[in-house]
């Protein structure tokens, strides 16, 4: 009997749980997983919505930002359909302006006061634009317009301070084609703007019928246009009245390139929403990349080489050139002068803004580097006149032309 007792006392023992072994066990657990005891409990939070919130802020007043580009549109299309050097050009421009500001202002974006360079650069070739019908004078202009634009928003949104000139470049590039992944944006952006609505009862009864009135206007105008030509035709006084009436804004014209001016204005409405949300999504990086960091020997090697013979031919420039009254050397025609140093001073300028843009972006600051680009740049200036002066002998001598005023552009 004692055998059994025994027996049955340690079965028990063994059986038993001890809540001190329990207690470890649980505390070893949860020290190697600190979640182990709230994963039924507390569930990860997934952020899905992985648009900027600049994005989801334009989503959200679908409203304001679709409409101005509606109307802007409209009024791109009205301004140059056909029309691209008229007198609306200067108020296109202001137009555009303007929904650029209202844009910003509605995102929140403050305005820098510096930013009134680019408005005054962009009206001015507005009406440059009016005054020629030039193809090729036209296109620059508008190449000149588009990168204002794009340069004055840049600008305004992101901080620019220690921009240099390839950063800009690569931004307007990122900007350009990466507004191709918005095209569509204006859809997604309805849809949602839709369906953050319906969930507002109290604002889908005060704004309801807006739709049914645009939606009234879309099915009433075709409508009106077949009543004004059946009644035009039934009567010969009202459609005389018709007639002068639609005369000024070109009606018959206008309905036969009805197509035209509905492709105008859906490019004009989608790019304009698409470049607005490439810019305001903020996805290009602000940071300047880490310099490499070369040592500035080998830079200042190299200019100083370079530096020695652009200064003696700066030096030569300014005694015979420029002191000499512009007389022409020996045995040398106008023509043959002028052709033969333009192209080649222009090609080493050419060659001197790529060296001070490599040596600024991939190489130690440095005091003796900073005076031999200073120097480089000096003579390029001066070779720059020296170009400008010599075709300015070659207009002299055969008068001024459509390529030498190209020419002298290519200069400035």
């Amino acid at each position: 009997m004692n055998n059994q007792e025994q027996n049955i006392s340690n079965h028990q023992n063994v059986s038993a749980p001890n809540p001190y072994m329990l207690n470890q066990q649980i505390n070893n657990v949860q020290a190697s997983n600190p979640y182990a005891s709230n994963q039924q409990m507390q569930t990860p939070r997934i952020n899905v919505s992985r648009k900027p919130k600049e994005l989801q802020h334009m989503a959200k007043n679908f409203n304001f930002y679709g409409l101005a580009s509606f109307f802007y549109a409209i009024f791109y299309t009205f301004c140059l359909y056909k029309n691209a050097s008229g007198i609306t050009a200067p108020f296109f421009v202001l137009g555009t302006l303007c929904f650029v500001f209202l844009c910003l202002r509605k995102s929140g974006v403050t305005f820098k006061k510096d930013g009134i360079f680019y408005m005054i650069a962009m009206q001015m070739i507005g009406i440059n634009m009016c005054t020629t019908k030039d193809g090729t004078l036209l296109f620059f202009d508008s190449v000149a317009l588009i990168l204002l634009l794009l340069s004055g928003m840049l600008h305004q949104i992101y901080d620019d301070r220690e921009w240099n000139f390839g950063r800009y470049c690569n931004a307007i590039l990122q900007s350009i084609f990466g507004a191709i992944i918005y095209l569509f944006q204006p859809f997604a952006d309805f849809f949602e703007y839709r369906s953050l609505k319906k969930t507002e009862a109290a604002t889908e009864k005060k704004n309801g019928n807006m739709k049914y009135v645009f939606l009234g206007i879309l099915c009433g105008l075709p409508l009106v246009a077949i009543i004004l030509a059946l009644l035009g035709s039934a009567d010969l006084i009202f459609g005389d009245l018709l007639h002068k009436i639609m005369r000024p804004l070109s009606f018959l014209e206008i309905t036969s390139n009805i197509f035209g001016i509905g492709f105008m204005f859906l490019c004009a409405f989608f790019c304009s929403y698409a470049l607005y949300c490439r810019m305001i999504a903020k996805t290009i990086s602000t940071t300047p990349g880490k310099k490499p960091g070369f040592h500035p020997v080998v830079a200042i090697t190299i200019n100083a080489m370079l530096g020695s013979i652009y200064l003696v031919f700066s030096v030569i420039q300014i005694l015979y050139l420029f002191m000499g009254n512009l007389e022409l050397p020996g045995d040398y025609t106008y023509a043959e002068y002028a052709r033969q140093g333009f192209f080649q001073l222009l090609f080493v300028c050419l060659i001197n803004l790529i060296l001070v843009l490599i040596c600024l972006c991939y190489f130690r600051v440095n005091k003796a580097l900073k005076a031999m680009l200073t120097l480089i740049t000096g003579c390029t200036f001066i070779m720059i006149v020296s170009s400008w002066l010599r075709m300015q002998m070659y207009i002299r001598a055969y008068q001024l032309s459509y390529l030498r005023l190209l020419t002298l552009w290519m200069l400035a």
